[in-house]
Parts: structure tokens; C-alpha cells; sequence
């Protein structure tokens, strides 16, 4: 049975098989940077300052970031789906991996870039930082636009109905309104208990 507040089961599997391939894309490109950076020639300085192996972690961090973009676009929708009376949440998730999709083309690409920038080492991380502007912005705009409703959900008291407690004429135990026995002593009530 489903108790209130929880998300049912047929709709949280739709968030399952994007997320198993997100897990096996980044595993199974983990995998091939290890090989890669681990072949002889990695070091060698190949184009100006930048080394081989800073090239193909570029490489390989576009490609994870173009992943993890991809998947924000695609869980955005079971999210929704999943949460109806919660769709911000699917907006903070979404932004979130945009904001992990640019951190980790702004890591990946720092070998390649910044060595070629002698007088304009400074714009590298100003651009990253602007690009990553819209999705927290848009984290910051939905959390805000939606704290009345969180705080109105997490302030609100879960009150349990008082039971009237009665004794029962056999053995004195407490027994609650409506019961038809006695739960210490078994004894059948004439009466319910009001």
C-alpha cells in the first residue's frame, strides 16, 4: 500500500535507465582514459606548451560533459512525472547536472587552454563562470520562488487523533474507543467502549 507522500513505484522506474546509462557511459569512458593516458608517448609536448595527454582529457571531458548535458535533458521529464506536485524539483536537478556538465569542461579543457593564454589567463575561468550563471541563476529563481511552499509542508505538525481511553470491567487494562476486546485479558465488551 502506498502511504501518502511517496512517489510510486512504476513511476520512479522511469528515472532507472537513464541513469544506468549515464553510470556505464562515465565508467566505460573512465576506462578509456585510463588506457589512453596510461600509453607510452602521453607526455610528449605535442602543440606548443600542451601535452598529449592534456588533449585527450580535453577529449574525453567534452565528451562527459556533453553526456551528463544530455542526461539533464533526459531526466527532466521522468522527474516531473515522478514528483507532480513537486516540479521545481526537476528544474534544480536538471540546472545542477548543467552546472556539473560545465564544471567538468572547465576541469577537462584547463590543459589545453590556459597554457596558450600568456595575458589572458583571466578570461578562461570568467567565461566558465558566466556560462555557469544561467542554470544557478535559475536554481537560485525556482528554490526562492518556491520556499513558502517548502516551509508551508515542513511546518505543518502531524497530529495523531486522540483515542479515549477506557478500563476494561475484567482487568482494569486501558482500551481504546470502538474496541470490541480487551487486549490484555481478552474479555468480550458488552458495550464499545465510547
Amino acid at each position: 500500500m502506498q502511504k501518502r507522500g511517496e512517489v510510486p513505484l512504476g513511476k520512479s522506474r522511469v528515472l532507472f535507465p537513464p541513469i544506468i546509462r549515464l553510470i556505464v557511459l562515465l565508467v566505460v569512458l573512465g576506462i578509456i582514459y585510463v588506457v589512453l593516458i596510461s600509453l607510452p608517448g602521453m607526455g610528449k609536448i605535442t602543440l606548443g606548451e600542451v601535452k598529449n595527454s592534456a588533449i585527450v582529457s580535453a577529449i574525453i571531458g567534452l565528451v562527459m560533459a556533453s553526456i551528463v548535458f544530455k542526461f539533464a535533458r533526459e531526466v527532466n521529464s521522468p522527474i516531473r512525472s515522478a514528483l507532480p506536485p513537486h516540479p521545481e524539483i526537476a528544474v534544480v536537478v536538471t540546472n545542477l547536472l548543467f552546472v556539473v556538465a560545465i564544471l567538468v569542461a572547465y576541469i577537462s579543457l584547463g590543459g589545453v587552454i590556459t597554457p596558450s593564454l600568456t595575458d589572458g589567463a583571466w578570461a578562461y575561468p570568467l567565461f566558465f563562470l558566466v556560462i555557469a550563471l544561467v542554470p544557478t541563476i535559475r536554481i537560485t529563481r525556482t528554490l526562492l520562488s518556491s520556499t513558502d511552499k517548502w516551509v508551508s509542508i515542513l511546518s505543518k505538525k502531524i497530529v495523531e487523533p486522540k483515542k479515549e481511553l477506557a478500563a476494561c470491567p475484567k482487568c482494569g487494562e486501558k482500551i481504546s474507543a470502538g474496541a470490541k476486546f480487551c487486549n490484555q485479558c481478552g474479555t468480550k465488551l458488552e458495550k464499545k467502549i465510547r
